[in-house]
Formats: structure tokens, sequence, C-alpha cells
């Protein structure tokens, strides 16, 4: 592949990436117009570590409630997303807690 074709691989990827944002977002990466560069910000706005994000995500976990209306398919959705969230931070989850 040459690289005015990775070049423009690139840019749709970048261009893709910006699309799916929502404005709020779209302003914390303005500048960065390469995809690897673009990914790397969001994963570290989004994947962040830090003892915040940790408890944060352990409220959402230990809050959650089933809404009237909403299937339980849906709800287990939400639930192993949040699960899926707090293994990615490194946060171990005991199927006794997921219970």
């Amino acid at each position: 592949m040459s690289d005015e074709d990775w070049e423009e691989f690139d840019l749709k990827a970048a261009s893709v990436i910006c699309l799916s944002l929502a404005k709020n977002v779209l302003t914390n990466v303005q500048g960065i117009s390469t995809a690897k560069e673009l990914w790397e910000k969001l994963e570290g706005m989004y994947q962040a570590k830090d003892i915040s994000n940790q408890v944060y995500l352990k409220e959402q976990f230990h809050t959650l409630r089933i809404n009237e209306g909403i299937t339980i398919f849906d709800h287990l959705s939400v639930l192993n997303g949040i699960i899926s969230k707090l293994e990615a931070i490194g946060m171990k989850m005991d199927d006794k807690d997921i219970a």
C-alpha cells in the first residue's frame, strides 16, 4: 500500500470517528487529525483508570435499578456494559457481586 493510500484511509477513519462523536466530545478532540491519535485521546477520556472513574463506575453498578417498561434483556445489557468497563480498568468482579 502506498503512503498516499494509507493517508487516505487514515483520513477516512478519522472522519468516521469524528462523525460518530457527540458535539461536546468533538470539542475535546479538535485539532487531532489521525485516527490513531483520535482513538488514543478517546481512550484516555473514557477508559481512565484513576480512582474517580473507579468510584463512578462502582456507584453506577451498585445503584443500577431496572426501570418500568425496560426489558430484562436491555437491563442486563446495561449491567454487562458497566461490568465490562470495570473489568477494562482492572477491577475484578466476583460472581457474588454480579448476582
